[in-house]
């Protein structure tokens, strides 16, 4: 069974593809969905959330990209990742 209390996290810089995998989460039923452009956001809300799943674009905004940022935050926090991409 899905757990639709889940804390899932999308690390996207495109307004428009985190508004539309945001609307697809929220229509099957996921309501806790927090929202990041780029690696510092995403370890701040790391930081103040227990993440349980994050969807990450591997073409983010900073100096650090999607493929990286998900080593260094699965390295530390044992995060399940789903990669992402236009």
């Amino acid at each position: 069974m899905i757990d639709k209390n889940m804390n899932i996290l999308i690390v996207e810089d495109e307004v428009i593809s985190s508004a539309y995998l945001e609307n697809i989460l929220q229509n099957i039923g996921y309501n806790n969905i927090y929202e990041a452009s780029n690696f510092e956001e995403a370890l701040n809300i790391i930081n103040m959330h227990k993440i349980d799943l994050a969807f990450m674009d591997i073409n983010i905004n900073g100096s650090i990209d999607g493929i990286e940022s998900a080593k260094l935050l699965n390295n530390k926090y044992f995060l399940p990742i789903v990669y992402t991409t236009a």
